[in-house]
């Protein structure tokens, strides 16, 4: 159903992605596996959701009342120590058109299961729930995750940024607030921050993790809001413990069933392992973003109980044109000094194919508003399992990313699907 595209184009566009390829991540430390918390797969509110009769892999709905009756008070944070993008340990093995199922990460964002097996036709429609692509099919609950395509073709996709987030070079960072720590709890705050390592990173030595709940991880600032002043929050600044590192992307709603987190932040998340990995200005963006996942009670050491995230997924709307454009930041190793834009006749038929393809996958509107009402489909829907450990707010250090490569006297590089 959707073509094939050379392994060239497809590593292109994996380096957009995420910082998942990086063969020159150097310096990776030995650590204890067993540290490591539980993998994705193992259960959770996904594989539950399959196991029924419906064809939707809907998150847990807030609890109808508290285990406790009085509010919470624990506040923790947990950065993730390993990422799932469905990628396949052998690259060529399993192209995107093999009809071989991705993994069951991820959730039903749009109300509506196309291309449905018998085992859920039942509560199933079929056709899509928005026009202008070839009809790109959920998994048989429903899951909207038709990126993870995209990742199928590099091997070890995940295995490099797992090694780089477990040896502190960088992370994705939940701080969970306002919580009563119990299996219900209908009101908490989730808040999610960017780390480009761990402290001391910034001052250019190496830093090894304890994986203890006592690693203390930098803040990116453009994941904290403004001063009172309108200024940014200055390098250096301690944010554990502080009020000086409020969160710009933040569910104040957000809540625990049956001990699975679920937060739904309004803003428009900006996904990225930090900008520290050589790999441009790689982002995704996220509409209609679900996070969720396992709450996972620690015991370190005899100390106080830490929490981690076990089940994870982080799952939204990746719009196309933003995708597209954002090749435009993507170094070509090929080209010294050249990107991946579709102007540069060096990379144009790269960029073609992998434009191409990504429009093909094309599956959901950007905005929950446009499902079901038969609009143009101008997104791909995608979703990333994560596992994460207790860990600490450190000092806010931030790198900013390079400019993209493909300025003219017309401004930056944009492309869409249309």
């Amino acid at each position: 159903m959707t073509s094939r595209f050379g392994l060239r184009a497809a590593t292109a566009v994996l380096g957009l992605l995420l910082p998942l390829l990086l063969a020159w991540w150097q310096g990776c430390n030995v650590y204890n596996s067993s540290l490591l918390l539980p993998g994705i797969g193992e259960g959770g509110p996904e594989a539950a959701a399959d196991a029924g009769a419906t064809c939707l892999a809907k998150w847990p709905q807030p609890p109808a009342q508290n285990d406790l009756a009085d509010s919470g008070e624990e506040t923790w944070v947990v950065a993730m120590q390993t990422v799932n993008v469905g990628a396949n340990p052998d690259a060529g093995a399993i192209l995107p058109d093999s009809g071989t199922p991705l993994p069951p990460i991820g959730f039903d964002l749009d109300n509506d299961c196309t291309c449905c097996t018998e085992r859920s036709m039942n509560a199933c429609v079929t056709g899509g729930s928005c026009v202008g692509s070839s009809v790109v099919c959920d998994d048989d609950a429903g899951r909207d995750h038709i990126a993870l395509n995209i990742f199928r073709v590099v091997p070890n996709a995940s295995a490099a940024a797992n090694a780089g987030m477990q040896a502190g070079q960088f992370s994705i960072l939940l701080q969970v607030s306002g919580y009563n720590g119990t299996l219900n709890d209908a009101n908490v705050t989730v808040a999610l921050y960017v780390s480009n390592g761990l402290v001391g990173i910034q001052d250019g030595g190496s830093v090894t993790p304890h994986h203890d709940g006592t690693d203390m991880w930098t803040v990116d600032s453009h994941y904290i809001a403004t001063t009172q002043t309108g200024g940014t929050v200055p390098e250096g600044t301690a944010c554990n413990g502080t009020s000086a590192c409020q969160p710009i992307y933040v569910d104040n709603s957000a809540w625990v069933t049956n001990g699975v987190l679920v937060a739904r932040p309004e803003a428009t998340l900006p996904l990225t392992f930090g900008y520290r990995a050589n790999i441009g200005g790689a982002l995704m963006k996220l509409n209609d973003t679900v996070i969720s996942g396992t709450l996972h009670p620690i015991e370190v050491g005899g100390g106080p109980r830490v929490w981690g995230i076990v089940n994870g997924s982080i799952s939204g709307r990746w719009e196309s044109a933003q995708l597209l454009s954002n090749l435009a930041t993507l170094p070509n190793p090929d080209v010294d000094g050249s990107y991946l834009c579709g102007t540069d006749p060096q990379l144009g038929t790269l960029y073609h194919s992998a434009k191409t393809y990504i429009c093909s996958l094309q599956d959901i509107a950007s905005i929950q508003a446009l499902d079901n009402t038969m609009s143009m489909c101008d997104s791909l829907s995608m979703s990333l399992g994560f596992t994460a450990e207790s860990a600490m707010l450190g000092t806010v250090y931030t790198v900013d990313p390079p400019p993209s490569g493909c300025v003219s006297e017309a401004g930056l590089w944009s492309d869409t699907c249309q």
